[in-house]
Parts: C-alpha cells; structure tokens; sequence
C-alpha cells in the first residue's frame, strides 16, 4: 500500500486525533491543509519504504519515520570506512534512509513496509508522515532552502 492511497482513505477527522497526541504542541490546521494538499499532488517512481518503528527509552518515547531500499550497508560506497565491528553487526543490515528533505510527490509513491502496517493504526502512520515531511516547512521551496543551507554547511566544513 503507498502513503497516496492511505491519505486518500483515511479522512482527516481519524489522523487529527493522532497527530495531536503525538504532537499536542503543532497547529492543526496548518497539518489540515498539508494534507488536503497531498491529496491534489500526483506521486512520482520510489523504490523506498516508509517505515515507523517505537523507539522508546528512559528518556524519551517517539516514532521514528524513516526509509529503506533494500540496500545493504556493504553495498554502500562508505562501507570501507566502517569499523571491523561495524562492518560484522551491520554489513547485511538495510541502510535506513532519513525522509525530511525527500519531495512529496516521492513520499506519496513510497509502499507501507508490511511490519508497519501491522503494528500501527493507518491513520497514525499518515499522522506521523505528515509530521515527518513538514519537519522543515509546509512548502516545498521552505524545505529546499533549508536542504540547501545544510549542504552548504558541510561544504564549508570540508
């Protein structure tokens, strides 16, 4: 199932209560609009999958939104690099991809992974999208500048 499908099936008045929860501190209308909006955008090609995991600890309890292609971190140019240890524990381990600067229309053609949609609700997995892709803005060109600005930054410390 691809995120475009769920915001087109769930209605709004299922992910607001969600959202809210997870997040009592957002402004609701401004998520209302982001999703009403997604609805009218036409997805593109994405191999990757989204993904909600728990994380809980003794200082914080969240769900992380992240992607996986189904590349293996030894398949990854960088692989060298890692440690032997590293190397051994992750070498056949899905590299997680983070999604905050992925454009929306890739985000709305992105498959459910299977675990996520048997351990969480539907209309809390688009809350914690909609979360996750207006991270750093409601608009796409909001998001660019700051994807930009990061690039810079790192461009300037090498």
């Amino acid at each position: 199932m691809q995120l475009i499908e769920l915001i087109k099936e769930i209605p709004w008045a299922k992910v607001k209560p969600f959202l809210i929860a997870a997040y009592p501190d957002l402004n609701s209308a401004k998520f209302e609009k982001h999703f009403l909006h997604l609805r009218s955008l036409e997805p593109t090609v994405s191999q990757m999958r989204i993904i909600l995991e728990q994380v809980s600890s003794e200082y914080e309890n969240y769900v992380d939104v992240h992607g996986k292609d189904r590349t293996l971190h030894e398949d990854s140019e960088d692989f060298k690099h890692y440690s032997e240890s590293s190397r051994e524990s992750l070498g056949k381990e899905e590299i997680r991809f983070g999604l905050d600067f992925v454009v929306w229309e890739e985000w709305l053609a992105m498959h459910i992974d299977t675990t996520t949609l048997l351990e969480f609700d539907k209309a809390e997995i688009v809350a914690h999208c909609l979360w996750e892709m207006t991270f750093y803005g409601f608009t796409q060109k909001k998001i660019q500048v700051v994807s930009d600005d990061l690039k810079l930054q790192c461009e300037e410390i090498h």
